[in-house]
């Protein structure tokens, strides 16, 4: 429990807001003595899921939902690359469902968390958890889109096949290549900043040289050094 309890805190608005949280001791004035007669139990309130706003997410008509897919992905990165989490055995759920979208705002929100793990290969974490949606979208694929998910899930090999761009999978693997890019991109920005900036002190320098050239390329600490030695030189020669 408290090792579900501190994933979901870690996971803000996906999962359901908890109000409350405390160990507490219970005295013998509930019903049920022989359960809590004394015991030191873990009171948690969370938010309450209204059944007549909130429904459960795993029919093939409404995973298949453009905004849907959408904001599953974005979840999906947020485990994975920010929370460094993931579920690839049970992230739709098999015995209930996990996953729940607010009729009114479209909010989605993930409850159970006993088979999250932490993340240890990011890339292939995020497409496998694309793959738990898929397979719900798909209960019984054919050789054909088998070989689709190997080439989807293969991000060296290029995937030409129409049929295969059609799936979820591709989907995610479209998003994933994008945020790789954005991630590049960022890299590449930094680096070229910080080498500017090394470059900006010399810049400057080169800037003062050019600019006493000009002058006569002598500072005036030198001239008057050379005025003193030829006052010297005509006093010798009286």
């Amino acid at each position: 429990m408290t090792k579900k309890l501190s994933i979901k805190k870690k996971q803000g608005g996906i999962a359901p807001t908890i109000f409350y949280d405390s160990y507490r001791k219970v005295g013998s004035d509930l019903i049920d003595r022989n359960a809590f007669n004394g015991d030191t139990v873990q009171v948690i309130i969370m938010e309450y899921l209204n059944p007549d706003e909130w429904v459960p997410l795993r029919s093939v008509r409404q995973l298949s939902e453009p905004r849907v897919q959408a904001q599953l992905l974005e979840i999906i990165n947020t485990f994975i690359f920010e929370m460094n989490l993931k579920n690839v055995a049970d992230f739709v759920g098999n015995t209930g469902p996990h996953l729940f979208m607010n009729e009114i705002s479209n909010e989605i929100k993930v409850v159970d968390y006993g088979l999250f793990k932490v993340s240890t290969n990011p890339n292939h974490d995020f497409l496998m958890m694309v793959k738990e949606v898929q397979d719900v979208l798909i209960r019984w694929p054919s050789d054909h889109v088998m070989e689709c998910y190997r080439k989807i899930m293969d991000l060296s090999e290029e995937v030409t096949d129409e049929e295969c761009k059609g799936l979820f999978l591709y989907q995610g693997r479209l998003f994933l290549e994008a945020k790789h890019r954005k991630t590049q991109k960022r890299s590449r920005s930094r680096t070229r900043g910080m080498d500017s900036a090394s470059l900006r002190p010399q810049t400057r320098y080169s800037l003062r040289s050019m600019k006493r050239i000009k002058r006569g390329g002598k500072s005036k600490l030198k001239q008057k050094r050379n005025k003193k030695r030829k006052s010297k030189r005509k006093s010798k020669r009286k």
